[in-house]
Formats: structure tokens, C-alpha cells, sequence
């Protein structure tokens, strides 16, 4: 503490705003993340976990996707979103770990993946998903070639989570790679038939335009686990 005839050095005003908190300068997370929650509250110490293929795409592809996202805009007259790479097929549901679990975690699913040959996976048409607390809705591709690997796969990655008493994957399992996204509508309207049959004759028309593969596929050769801010990569035997 100065005391008098002791020169005080004033702090800069820079410095000082960067340790100021009044409130104006908070920014909800809700608004960061587009409007989009939790599907579970966050309790500390949990870590927000899920298992899936990544799915990449051609530079078309996604000029494609954009491409459809715009339409559908006007023809929803709502805000719809390209969803964040990577783009992928969900093997697992999202579920809260534990941090001393995910060591244990990794360790069951390198063990059960090492033995699962790779093997080739194709999508197909159009369809319109939502998610487990209808806060979210989805327009995304449902897998064509490849669904009995992929429930093969799942029925590993549950036997991994049911050691630790986590829940199962959706049985029927409806496996696709979710393209577009948009909070849910406030009056429960939903995606009719009839626009999601205008929504694939679009598509179609579209990724012709742009010279894109009618059968989207790729070459399943990995997993991941995503869990908070930790990645882990499972290689497939060849």
C-alpha cells in the first residue's frame, strides 16, 4: 500500500479492461453455440463423451450441401446451419463420463476395434432426423451400403459402455451423416414429406450440377472417441 510521498503508478487503462466484468461484455453460451444446449445438464468433472466415423467430403460436396442449405432457408423460412466438420456417423450416443474413465474406456474400445475388419460404406437418400430432447433438427444422408458393419460395430462400442453402466446405442439403429441443422421450431412443426420429397429432387439436381457421385462412399479404416477436449483414434485391421 502506497504511503503519502511515495510516487503511485496509475495501471493503464488497457490493462485494467482486461480484467474488467461488468456484464456487458458476457457473452451466453447459448449465443455462442448458435442457440444449441446440452442434451444433459453439465455436472463438473463429467466429460461429454460419444464414438463415431469420421466421414469426410470433396470441396463439390460441400458446395452442394451449402447449395441445399440455402434452398431449404427460403423454403422453411428458418435459419438452417452446415453442420461442423467433421462431418461423421454416430456409433455411440452422447453420454457423460467420469475423467478417470477414459483411460479404461480407450483401453476396452482399442481392444474390441483391432479386431474388426475395414470394409466399405455408401449413403443414399435424403431423410430428416431429430435429436433426443426434439431441440435440434437434422436433414442429413442415411447410410445405404454398410449397415450390418456399422451394428457390428456398435454392438462393440456397447459392451465397452455397459462396463461403466453407460446407455446403450438406438435400437433400431438409424445410421446416416447429418448434413444440415436448425433449432427446433417453437410450434412442433416438423419437415412434411411432401418437402422432404421436393428436398431430394433438389439434391439430386444439385450434386448433378456439381458433378458429384450420385452413391456418396468411403472406406471405413478408423473410429474416434471425442471426449470434452480429448481425441482418440482407433485404427480398423486391413
Amino acid at each position: 500500500m502506497a504511503t503519502e510521498g511515495e510516487d503511485v503508478f496509475q495501471v493503464p487503462s488497457e490493462i485494467l479492461n482486461l480484467y474488467s466484468n461488468d456484464g456487458d461484455d458476457i457473452v451466453p453460451k447459448e449465443k455462442v453455440h448458435q442457440g444449441r444446449t446440452r442434451s444433459f445438464p453439465h455436472v463438473r468433472g463429467n466429460w461429454s463423451t460419444f464414438v463415431f466415423i469420421p466421414f469426410s467430403i470433396g470441396l463439390e460436396l460441400k458446395n452442394s450441401v451449402d447449395r441445399l442449405r440455402d434452398h431449404l432457408c427460403l423454403l422453411q423460412d428458418e435459419a438452417w446451419h452446415t453442420c461442423e466438420a467433421p462431418l461423421h456417423i454416430s456409433i455411440s450416443r452422447t453420454v457423460p463420463i467420469k475423467y478417470h474413465w477414459i483411460e479404461p474406456l480407450t483401453a476396452a474400445l482399442q481392444q474390441q476395434t483391432t479386431k474388426k475388419t475395414r470394409f466399405d460404406c455408401s449413403l443414399g437418400n435424403l431423410a430428416y432426423y431429430e435429436n433426443d430432447d426434439h431441440s435440434r433438427s437434422f436433414i442429413g444422408l442415411d447410410v445405404a451400403v454398410g449397415h450390418n458393419h456399422l451394428c457390428d460395430l456398435v454392438q462393440r462400442v456397447d459392451r465397452c459402455f455397459s462396463e461403466f453402466k453407460l446407455q446403450s446405442f438406438y435400437k433400431p439403429p438409424s445410421f446416416h451423416v447429418s448434413l444440415l441443422w436448425s433449432l427446433a421450431d417453437r410450434q412442433g412443426r416438423k419437415i412434411s414429406k411432401d418437402v422432404l420429397d421436393e428436398l431430394q429432387e433438389v439434391w439430386s439436381h444439385i450434386i448433378e450440377e456439381e458433378d458429384c457421385p450420385v452413391n456418396i462412399s468411403h472406406t471405413v479404416t478408423e473410429l474416434q472417441l471425442k471426449s470434452g477436449c480429448k481425441n482418440f483414434t482407433y485404427q480398423l485391421k486391413t
